[in-house]
């Protein structure tokens, strides 16, 4: 039955307005694939896939983001091929086709197969669209190829090869002398650089991702668990219409707040932590990113203060100076310059920016300047572990502010500025009622 649907859905959307058409004024993804085929050796071949491996263990199904972002399609068991040169013959009279869509084919269509993967190509603007299964005889169709470029090619450490990724194994075999090229040298410039589109859904995202934090401030108690934490800021992701998480999220509390990717959430909050929520939903493919750090009590410590001022201070001399022409070493020299002027430079264990779009850490040149339409990161911390050089009332102090921020044509855009982040603005909205004080009434 979920298979049925899901055909009968894509079906649906393949013919009618709510994909992309002839009489569409803009059909982004096609443009997005000629400008790939232009930027793509003599004669070399692309071919994309979601297979098994897009199910991501803890997460539902989710698309390749290249090939999401060359059909602006996200079903599964999808093949695209693009050739410079052009596949000769297809089997079926069509010649010289330079974009291919294999996609399995509904059940029960009303319609004959061959028309209705005839209006397929029209509507969704590629030269030929057929079933998955004329995958081997399209291939047999290729006759000379020099440069591969493709994003399986590669061991998946969870579930291992598919069946389709060895079929490409074999047919890449018949030339020995083929080099091959990750699918980012083509999309990555490409990526880096946001629609108009693209920035809503990233801010549609952080929109989301700010309600979230708004109420994990507002239920933090001492004596609750990260994982309880955690619970509050997902169920506001779903309730919000966020189709998963960009990221596992980061509730460390404690000891926890030293360790920059912890995701176990099984700590009790003690009552002088400070805890680090890091945190990102995904709308519509795209996503946020965003971290606050908190009391656990509603109120900061004297050390604890003054760590988060020091963090606050780099975040926003990072933002003040965000620009097109400005560079992510830069950023990451400005945040060490102003942690060191305070002698905690050596506090510092990761770099401050990192891009944001279809992925959490998006593709892109990083040496590059920034340029409009970049979203990138701004997150500087510091971390003091237990019986470093400092007194005891600072150990266990973790603190990271993480905001998400647009390059704009004059300067910059921040886009999670709705979210707090002075200590006075934190504490006082951790005294409100939160959804913990509803549940334990």
């Amino acid at each position: 039955m979920k298979y049925f649907l899901r055909c009968s859905l894509f079906f649906c959307l393949a013919l009618s307005s709510l994909c992309f058409s002839k009489s569409s004024t803009e059909n982004i993804p096609k443009l997005r694939r000629s400008a790939v085929l232009e930027k793509m050796s003599p004669k070399g071949l692309l071919v994309l896939q979601t297979t098994a491996s897009g199910y991501r263990f803890g997460f539902n199904f989710r698309p390749d983001s290249d090939l999401y972002y060359l059909t602006g399609l996200a079903d599964e068991d999808l093949t695209l091929i693009l050739s410079k040169t052009g596949i000769p013959n297809t089997g079926a009279g069509v010649n010289n086709i330079h974009s291919i869509l294999l996609t399995p084919p509904p059940v029960g269509l009303s319609i004959d197969r061959d028309e209705y993967f005839a209006r397929l190509a029209d509507s969704l603007g590629f030269d030929y669209c057929a079933s998955v299964i004329e995958l081997r005889k399209i291939l047999k169709q290729i006759s000379d190829i020099d440069v591969f470029y493709n994003n399986l090619i590669r061991q998946d450490q969870q579930l291992g090869n598919s069946i389709i990724e060895k079929r490409l194994i074999q047919f890449i075999q018949q030339f020995p002398q083929v080099s091959f090229t990750p699918i980012i040298q083509l999309t990555g410039s490409m990526r880096r650089i946001k629609t108009s589109e693209e920035i809503a859904l990233i801010q549609k995202a952080v929109d989301i991702t700010i309600q979230a934090h708004q109420e994990a401030f507002k239920s933090m108690r001492p004596g609750l668990y990260e994982y309880q934490i955690e619970a509050i800021i997902e169920f506001i992701f779903k309730f919000n219409g966020a189709e998963q998480l960009a990221f596992p999220t980061i509730i460390g509390a404690g000891p926890n707040s030293l360790i920059l990717h912890y995701e176990q959430g099984m700590r009790q909050i003690q009552r002088n932590d400070i805890v680090v929520m890091d945190i990102g939903c995904e709308y519509q493919h795209y996503c946020a990113d965003i971290t606050r750090t908190i009391p656990a009590t509603g109120k900061f410590t004297l050390e604890q203060k003054e760590i988060y001022n020091i963090v606050l201070e780099a975040n926003q001399t990072i933002i003040a100076m965000l620009k097109p022409g400005v560079t992510m070493a830069q950023m990451d020299s400005a945040a060490r310059a102003i942690i060191g002027k305070y002698g905690y430079e050596k506090y510092i264990r990761h770099g401050c920016t990192h891009y944001l779009g279809l992925d959490v850490h998006d593709v892109g040149n990083t040496r590059e300047p920034l340029q409009p339409g970049c979203v990138v990161t701004v997150e500087p911390g510091i971390y003091i572990s237990p019986k470093s050089d400092l007194p005891e009332a600072y150990w266990n102090i973790g603190v990271r502010i993480e905001d998400d921020v647009l390059i704009t044509e004059t300067g910059s855009q921040v886009l999670s500025a709705a979210l707090p982040k002075t200590i006075a603005e934190i504490e006082q909205i951790m005294q409100s009622e939160g959804i913990t004080d509803l549940i334990t009434k």
